[in-house]
């Protein structure tokens, strides 16, 4: 996450800022409320390992920056179902100004509701903290469910009680109808995308044909050895977007096939970029590709595969323009678990007429293993896939860039990961 408002900035906490929350962390003063008047007594290396872990999609540390300085620290939990806890520190004593945690609550929470999809945020704070439950109910139309007396002890052992909140995105959205926020933000800003996060939401949103496909573009090529130079087909590209990224990011020539696409709006995207020396827009049939054998260093396909390449002979079509020793590699969506029982009522609603395009990541092993035409490098799927594709949706949504697309989120809350997904393969040829 990166929000920027006024002299105000908030952003991912990263190995760097270790020792900056060791400092904070390990003073009493500052943790007193969290039940740790002594610190946590916890290592700059042991906070940097822990930071390690964090992803948008499971739990998120925050900085919080004013005029370029560190003052404190934010963060939120994704607990399931749409819900988020979250929580804030002012480290810094010093700063004199008013209102700054009420203003910085009221964007990180905007942002958590707009553009990261939850629909519930859940808080809560020591019961002697009048200041905070003032901003909470007051400020910010928190709702008290609850006071938990002397629920537990803190570092001292001295009995502590806590209230806590709730927070629903209907509330807050009839409570900003009055008071509009102004913040800036990158809406598809993700650490595990650093590539993808350099390219303009708008451009993104106004090319795409599915999910970001500069996310699965940047997972799927993260086994490949691509290098300057090396000819590289695009197949099912779509408007480019993908084809863009990979010239771009790697200087590779690469070759944008798409049928459904003319070239106009590839070339034009091409240009737009710089790299029309880089890019040759083709319009073909999968099934009917106009390229000599073992022409292709590497060919990868972001989210389109499973319109043709379930054929148990396509893969031997494919992979005859590929050299040997080339890297193959697809994307797609399907299922993260076993189907065998059958699979939920909510599927078939949300897949309509594609249903019959998806599949298991085993399914998809075995097809490509079955007459030993490839050798499998990669087999797995996208991690947190069904959390990255509400966070899609709702960004979509948000910026009425969903076209005639129906609004999908409750089915990636219903379903939490237990079934949509993403797999990636990645395969060499023998």
């Amino acid at each position: 996450m990166e929000i920027k408002k006024d002299n105000l900035f908030i952003r991912n906490a990263v190995s760097s800022d270790a020792e900056q929350l060791c400092t904070w962390w390990n003073d009493g003063k500052i943790m007193a409320h969290a039940g740790f008047p002594n610190g946590l007594g916890i290592t700059a290396k042991e906070i940097s390992e822990s930071l390690g872990g964090d992803t948008d999609e499971t739990c998120r540390r925050h900085m919080i920056e004013l005029d370029g300085l560190p003052i404190g620290e934010m963060n939120y939990r994704n607990i399931g179902s749409g819900v988020a806890e979250i929580g804030i520190k002012i480290c810094d004593f010093s700063r004199p100004e008013k209102g700054l945690g009420t203003t910085l609550l009221a964007i990180f929470i905007d942002a958590l509701f707009t553009h990261y999809g939850y629909i519930k945020i859940l808080l809560d704070t020591n019961v002697k903290n009048e200041r905070a439950q003032y901003v909470y109910e007051k400020k910010l139309g928190f709702q008290k469910l609850r006071v938990n007396e002397n629920s537990w002890n803190d570092q001292l052992g001295k009995p502590q009680s806590s209230i806590d909140y709730e927070l629903l995105k209907t509330d807050w959205q009839s409570r900003c109808k009055e008071t509009p926020l102004s913040y800036q933000i990158n809406v598809l800003y993700n650490d595990r995308f650093p590539r993808s996060n350099e390219y303009d939401h708008m451009w993104i949103f106004k090319n795409q044909m599915g999910p970001h496909p500069l996310w699965l573009t940047e997972f799927l090529v993260q086994p490949f050895d691509l290098k300057p130079g090396m000819r590289v087909l695009d197949l099912g590209c779509g408007k480019g977007m993908t084809s863009v990224f990979l010239a771009r990011e790697f200087g590779v020539h690469v070759y944008a096939v798409d049928l459904w696409e003319a070239p106009d709006e590839k070339w034009e995207n091409a240009k737009a970029f710089n790299v029309e020396h880089l890019i040759t827009p083709v319009y073909a049939d999968a099934n009917n590709l106009p390229f000599a054998q073992g022409f292709f260093d590497a060919i990868i396909c972001v989210d389109a595969y499973i319109y043709f390449g379930a054929d148990e002979a396509f893969l031997g079509k494919l992979i005859k323009f590929l050299r040997t020793g080339g890297q193959l590699g697809m994307i797609v969506p399907g299922y993260n678990n076993d189907i065998s029982a059958g699979i939920p009522d909510y599927i078939p609603g949300f897949l309509g007429d594609e249903l019959w395009t998806w599949h298991t990541l085993a399914w998809w092993r075995d097809l490509w293993e079955k007459d030993g035409l490839v050798s499998l490098d990669v087999a797995d799927t996208l991690p947190n896939a069904c959390d990255l594709w509400l966070r899609w949706d709702t960004s979509l949504i948000t910026y009425g860039m969903n076209g005639n697309w129906p609004d999908e989120t409750d089915d990636f809350r219903m379903d939490n990961g237990d079934y949509i997904g993403f797999i990636r393969m990645v395969a060499t040829k023998m």
